[in-house]
């Protein structure tokens, strides 16, 4: 959707990632969209990465997509556990080996 744009025309896109403050007590949301949240660069360990995703959470489980659109990288990760520290190592290695990559 991101990157090739073949869903949604470039005005819908747009106001999709015409991101609004977030509610107070969400330190790892920078912004919100239509249906899209921007993290905040404590949700990467402090990396300097630019996202648009958007995840959640049930009992035992937790998911998460998010693009980075100065690389063209979308990334999704399902995970049986609602351990946020387990998930943010998990997003955060892989973040790792992305930006090792890309340099």
């Amino acid at each position: 959707m991101f990157h090739e744009r073949l869903v949604l025309n470039q005005a819908s896109l747009d106001e999709m990632l015409d991101f609004h403050s977030p509610t107070p007590g969400e330190p790892l949301v920078s912004g919100y969209g239509l249906g899209v949240w921007q993290p905040s660069p404590e949700a990467f360990e402090g990396m300097s990465v630019r996202a648009w995703g958007h995840g959640g959470s049930i009992a035992g489980y937790r998911a998460f997509m998010f693009y980075l659109p100065d690389h063209g990288v979308s990334m999704s990760i399902l995970m049986n556990d609602d351990d946020d520290e387990g998930f943010g190592h998990i997003i955060n290695a892989l973040m790792e080996v992305l930006l090792r990559r890309r340099k």
